[in-house]
C-alpha cells in the first residue's frame, strides 16, 4: 500500500486526452508517461526531505526510522489502471512498516519539515498538473505530425 497516489483526473487533462483520441494518438501510453514523469519529479524531492536537517532534532533520535523510511520510498512507478482511471503510487510503501506515516504526519517526535506539504500541497499539485499537461500536449503534437 502506498502512502500517496497521483492520478489524472481534472477537466483540462481529460479534454486534452479527448483531443489526443481525435488525432488517433495513444491515450494509454500518454497517460502512463504523464504519470511516470510525475513520479520521476516527486521521488528525489521526497528523499531530499528526509535529510537529517529536516528531521525533528536534526535526526538525533530518528536514525533508524530515517534509514528504514528511505528504503520504503517507492522508486519505480507502479502504474495501475482501474477502469478508465490511471494512478501511480508515490511516497512510501507502507506494506512492511507504517513508520513513514509518522514522518509525514508527526508523532511523539514530530513530523519531517515540509514532507506533508510536498506530498499533499498545492504547489506540488500544480507542478504535477503542468508536467502531465506537457506530456499529453507533446503526445498530441506527435500524433498530429504522424510521428
Amino acid at each position: 500500500m502506498a502512502s500517496h497516489k497521483f492520478s489524472i483526473d481534472f477537466e483540462e487533462i481529460n479534454n486534452m486526452l479527448d483531443d489526443l483520441k481525435k488525432v488517433d494518438g495513444n491515450v494509454e501510453e500518454a497517460t502512463e508517461e504523464a504519470l511516470s514523469k510525475s513520479h520521476e519529479y516527486i521521488t528525489p524531492l521526497i528523499e531530499k526531505k528526509l535529510d537529517k536537517s529536516n528531521l525533528p532534532a536534526h535526526g538525533k533520535y530518528s536514525t533508524k526510522d530515517r534509514e528504514h523510511s528511505i528504503k520504503q520510498i517507492i522508486r519505480e512507478p507502479n502504474i495501475q489502471w482501474t477502469g478508465k482511471t490511471c494512478a501511480v503510487d508515490i511516497g512510501f510503501n507502507l506494506d512492511n512498516s507504517p513508520v513513514p506515516i509518522f514522518l509525514i504526519r508527526g508523532g511523539k517526535g514530530g513530523a519531517v519539515k515540509g514532507l506533508k506539504t510536498l506530498l499533499e500541497g498545492n504547489k506540488t499539485k500544480e507542478k504535477v498538473a503542468e508536467i502531465q499537461q506537457d506530456v499529453i500536449f507533446e503526445a498530441i503534437s506527435k500524433a498530429m505530425r504522424g510521428d
